[in-house]
């Protein structure tokens, strides 16, 4: 076909007076929407004037449609005319015309008209060729020009409207306390003019917060007249209504999940609560059985970890530390347990005595579970004594210790018998604990006696004996002048504290004088 319009078109130049600077006619596609299984797509044209002949070639989705003819008016079809077309390829289409002498027909006038049929229900744009040659205006004499490209050929589009699109509202799981945001998502949105939609859910769950027009749909509104209802709603002016790929988001709804499960259920009463219409809104679209068409969403918590059993081990010791047990099952994944800086996944933690906030996490990523546990210890083990006193050197005393605190029965307290020096002695509690008790015991110096022993200086007369007392503690009884008589003889010195020392020893007296 494209050859032998381009032969044609050579002749005419040949026979044909020259035309200088026309311009080639605009054809525009149209756009054409349709719930049958044909569509006739019209080729219009303003400024065609003495036109000779044309090349087309338009493209098209082949898994929407495939042509099955094209047809020229009559306008330009009749005596010295030609037409044909080519459909062999799938998704394209290109045809040629030629009249002698050119025509001409009043502008937004059909000249060819594409006629397809369904193969699929969907949207497929019908644009042209920018290859040279494959479009192209020529007049009686020459090649027309169409640049820029743009400004003379004019894409449509060709929609099949077999049913409403589908409309998935997308499960979540969430986390109690949090603010969530569920997409609902379309598919097969095609041409679409009107949107009405109502979906319900449980207030008890979710509380609403202002949704998102997302995809931009005209004048589209996310509204909540009631706790527990939504009413999305919006239309189109434009008379080929709004097409979206395949899983756009429509709209976002937001809410605030207070727990619990609630699905997101459309209204179903099989009328206009829930359905979509084509442009301008008509017609109402198929969308029976609703359950095919409108996909419930749910919302749901994720599994929060639940509390098996809190312990706390006590300290042993005042100041020592404690053991810590925690336990939870469920969630989601591993379960983490953190007390301050520390994070384990057995829960055990060892700390001195104090009360303790912990938390557990999960793999859902939702705030965590938090609890308080407290380590306690026993009072501080402490020693009192009472130390006795030594009366005598080289004697003994007691030292009486009184354990207090910590956890009884002890041992090392009660009355030891210690000499002077230092004393040491360790104090234990049932639970191990010690404490230390020291301490040093005194005692006098030694008690001693010296003599100094008179002389007899006549047989059967007397002396003295004076002895001093030292050391041990003053006063003394017993030292001082003694009057003995020759032999021996024994004194006793006493300190105040009863500590005693012997003085002893033997007068000796001269013989007796005779005459």
């Amino acid at each position: 076909m494209k050859k032998t319009t381009l032969i044609l078109c050579i002749l005419l130049v040949a026979i044909a007076p020259r035309l200088v600077g026309q311009n080639a006619p605009i054809a525009t596609a149209g756009n054409v929407i349709t719930t049958g299984s044909t569509v006739i797509l019209p080729i219009t044209v303003t400024s065609f004037t003495n036109i000779g002949s044309c090349d087309m070639k338009l493209f098209f989705d082949p898994a929407i449609a495939t042509v099955t003819s094209v047809t020229a008016t009559p306008g330009i079809s009749g005596e010295n005319t030609g037409f044909s077309y080519n459909i062999t390829v799938p998704g394209a289409v290109n045809f040629g015309w030629f009249a002698t002498p050119g025509r001409s027909i009043p502008d937004n006038s059909v000249v060819f008209s594409i006629h397809f049929t369904k193969i699929a229900n969907g949207f497929s744009p019908v644009t042209w060729s920018t290859v040279d040659y494959e479009c192209d205006y020529f007049g009686v004499s020459n090649t027309l020009n169409d640049s820029p490209f743009s400004t003379y050929y004019i894409p449509g589009s060709i929609t099949f409207q077999g049913s409403a699109p589908i409309t998935t509202i997308l499960p979540v799981t969430a986390c109690v306390g949090t603010d969530i945001s569920i997409p609902v998502k379309v598919s097969n949105f095609n041409a679409i003019g009107a949107v009405s939609l109502t979906i319900n859910y449980d207030a008890d769950v979710l509380d609403f917060l202002p949704g998102v027009n997302t995809s931009g749909y005209p004048g589209l509104s996310v509204n909540n007249p009631s706790a527990g209802q939504i009413i999305i709603g919006g239309f189109s002016s434009s008379n080929v209504g709004e097409t979206y790929p395949n899983n756009s988001t429509l709209c976002t709804l937001n809410f605030h999940y207070k727990g619990g499960s609630t699905a997101l259920g459309f209204y179903d009463d099989d009328l206009e609560s829930c359905e979509y219409s084509g442009p301008l809104g008509e017609p109402t679209l198929t969308d029976t059985p609703q359950t095919t068409y409108y996909i419930d969403g749910q919302v749901s918590g994720y599994p929060t970890p639940t509390l098996v059993s809190v312990t706390a081990t006590d300290a042993l010791c005042h100041g020592g530390n404690g053991t810590i047990n925690i336990e939870y099952t469920g969630g989601t994944g591993t379960l983490n347990y953190t007390i301050g800086s520390e994070i384990n996944t057995t829960g055990t933690f060892t700390r001195p005595a104090n009360t303790y906030t912990y938390s557990v996490t999960d793999a859902s990523g939702c705030p965590p579970v938090t609890g308080t546990v407290t380590v306690g210890e026993p009072t501080d083990l402490t020693a009192t004594k009472v130390e006795g006193t030594i009366l005598c050197n080289g004697g003994s005393t007691t030292v009486t210790i009184t354990a207090n605190g910590g956890t009884a029965p002890y041992t090392g307290d009660g009355i030891h018998t210690v000499s002077a020096g230092a004393y040491s002695f360790t104090v234990t509690d049932a639970n191990g604990c010690a404490v230390v008790v020291s301490g040093t015991i005194s005692e006098p110096t030694l008690l001693t006696a010296t003599k100094v022993e008179g002389s007899i200086l006549c047989n059967g007369g007397s002396t003295t004996v004076t002895i001093t007392a030292n050391g041990g503690t003053a006063p003394y009884a017993g030292d001082g002048i003694h009057t003995v008589s020759a032999g021996p003889y024994s004194f006793t010195v006493t300190d105040a504290n009863g500590c005693t020392v012997v003085v002893s020893g033997t007068i000796s007296e001269p013989a007796l004088l005779t005459a």
